[in-house]
């Protein structure tokens, strides 16, 4: 299998926001919008023989709302529509219930606040806009209004109903939005890390590629510290590629991943450069343990490949070099260990080279690697 990341979840567009923000108000304004009907009718006389068509309009609004979120079905448009209901039951309230002292005039400071939790700031300064001049013309109009008479315990329980409708909706809608925040958090650092996993490491292998290499070695050379650089370049994957097709030259580069994985100590980095060319990085403890390390990725990586009965023989060319005793400039070590490479591979292939050893080779291979 390919290796990648775990995926992580992806960010949710704005109209799935949009549409659980509106099933969460629609449910907290539905369910307050009933509880203060039932406890301000049950408490005046006066209001329970009137027929409550704010409040109606307010929960045919809210089930509107809800069904839109719920079956996905023109959520913005209905979103309008809920607040353009809820506002018209708020203003009908203050005209029949008690005028602007009322306790419907304790919602109208809610509306602008819920049409910015679910709709964009257009809406929500057009909304605030028309709930001013709503109440501007309440104002105005006030003489000519006829209010039900209530009492003063009655206009009380009934100002602290409408404060907690108000209150759970406002608490409501910023809990879900503080908590959608948080999850937009963790999605956006999740997706971050994927990002960086992805721009760091190949996808076929999971080994680190060519850009962790360069900051690998960079960190080498800022730290002055003694490592050793191998450079790996499979002999016979394209026999193996020819012969047996793509999808089997892939998982070849797995085996090897794998090998090299179990081969490297813990304290090695790792990494495919393109193709079938590694990378192995790792602290320098002697030359001994070098020379035995190199050998030991020439016998990791002498394997056979291919497909039933049929198999292709596949070995590695491994050369090396050290730094800073190569080079005090960490490219040109790396340099030097591809030079060692190649003189691996013209040397008969399958074997490993320290740069240190170049001079036991020939004049024609030294020429080579110096050209």
């Amino acid at each position: 299998m390919v290796a990648t990341p775990d995926p992580t979840p992806a960010l949710l567009s704005l109209d799935d926001l949009l549409r659980r923000r509106l099933m969460v108000v629609s449910i907290v304004a539905f369910v307050a919008q009933i509880t203060g009907m039932i406890v301000i009718r049950s408490t005046s006389e006066a209001v329970s023989d009137t027929t409550p068509i704010g409040p109606i309009m307010t929960c045919l609004g809210c089930v509107l709302g809800g069904l839109s979120a719920y079956y996905r079905r023109h959520v913005r448009l209905v979103a309008r529509i809920m607040m353009t209901f809820c506002g018209m039951s708020v203003m009908f309230g203050i005209a029949t219930q008690g005028g602007l002292l009322s306790y419907s005039s304790a919602a109208i400071f809610v509306l602008p606040a819920v049409c910015a939790f679910l709709l964009g700031s257009k809406d929500t300064a057009y909304f605030a806009a028309l709930v001013i001049g709503g109440l501007i013309v309440l104002y105005l109009i006030d003489d000519m209004l006829t209010p039900i008479a209530m009492s003063a315990q009655t206009n009380l329980n009934a100002t602290f109903t409408a404060l907690v409708v108000v209150a759970s909706l406002i608490f409501s809608s910023l809990f879900f939005l503080v908590r959608e925040i948080e999850l937009t958090d963790a999605r956006l650092r999740a997706t971050l890390r994927k990002h960086e996993y992805l721009a760091t490491h190949d996808t076929l292998t999971g080994l680190p590629n060519r850009a962790a290499m360069n900051a690998f070695i960079d960190r080498i050379g800022a730290e002055k510290a003694r490592h050793i650089f191998y450079l790996i370049d499979l002999d016979g994957f394209k026999p193996v590629n020819d012969a047996f097709g793509h999808a089997a030259g892939d998982a070849l580069l797995q085996r090897v991943a794998k090998a090299l994985r179990q081969v490297c100590p813990e304290a090695a980095q790792i990494a495919r450069l393109g193709g079938d060319e590694f990378f192995v990085g790792l602290p320098l403890l002697s030359a001994d343990d070098a020379e035995e390390f190199g050998h030991d990725l020439v016998h990791a990586l002498t394997l056979e490949h291919g497909s039933g009965d049929i198999k292709k023989p596949v070995t590695a060319s491994v050369g090396s070099a050290i730094y800073p005793d190569t080079s005090v400039h960490t490219d040109t070590v790396l340099s030097k260990a591809d030079q060692a490479l190649y003189a691996a591979k013209a040397g008969g292939r399958g074997i490993y080279v320290a740069h240190n050893d170049l001079t036991e080779y020939g004049e024609e291979v030294m020429s080579a690697c110096a050209g």
